[in-house]
């Protein structure tokens, strides 16, 4: 499957509720170690908690930003556009470079999409949306290696997602 834009076009996720979802599900997680992406990254979840936000909220299946104090949805969004954001696109753009993009078979109504795995063992889902066909990520996370919490493990990690999931590798 050939795709017409770069690593460079794709658009970050936009609507507050994905954001939102995405930090406290990802970010926030410290079994994905985050701190291995995101050089002084810090405590953030604790950070989170001291601007508002309620544990309950952040350990939901499906985070939502409707039940969060203000000052929580501020926060969050603020971690999503300086802390998240410019590592999966960072990522996008080592993955590109290193070739280790897959196509992802055509899902119902979700636009064509790939994955694409950085060097730092980021897995990012972009998938094309709208009439013309804007390429926009629609999910960021790191791969919990079964083994190991090197960097090195989570990269392989998503690797074997990557190849197991994609046409990547094949």
């Amino acid at each position: 499957m050939s795709r017409r834009w770069s690593a460079s076009d794709v658009q970050p996720m936009l609507s507050e509720r994905v954001c939102f979802d995405h930090v406290a599900r990802h970010l926030y997680q410290p079994k994905e170690r985050w701190e291995q992406v995101i050089p002084r990254l810090g405590d953030a979840r604790a950070r989170a908690w001291a601007a508002g936000c309620a544990e309950t909220i952040l350990d939901a299946p499906n985070p939502d930003c409707d039940r969060a104090q203000s000052s929580c949805r501020e926060h969050v969004q603020r971690d999503h556009d300086t802390l998240l954001m410019p590592a999966y696109l960072k990522e996008i753009e080592g993955a590109e470079h290193a070739g280790q993009v897959g196509g992802l078979p055509d899902a119902k109504g979700m636009g064509r999409g790939w994955a694409f795995v950085g060097n730092r063992g980021v897995y990012v889902i972009v998938r094309e949306v709208g009439p013309s066909h804007r390429p926009e990520v629609k999910t960021a996370y790191r791969v919990v290696p079964r083994k190991g919490h090197q960097p090195e493990d989570f990269r392989k990690a998503a690797l074997r997602k990557l190849r197991d999931k994609t046409t990547w590798g094949k």
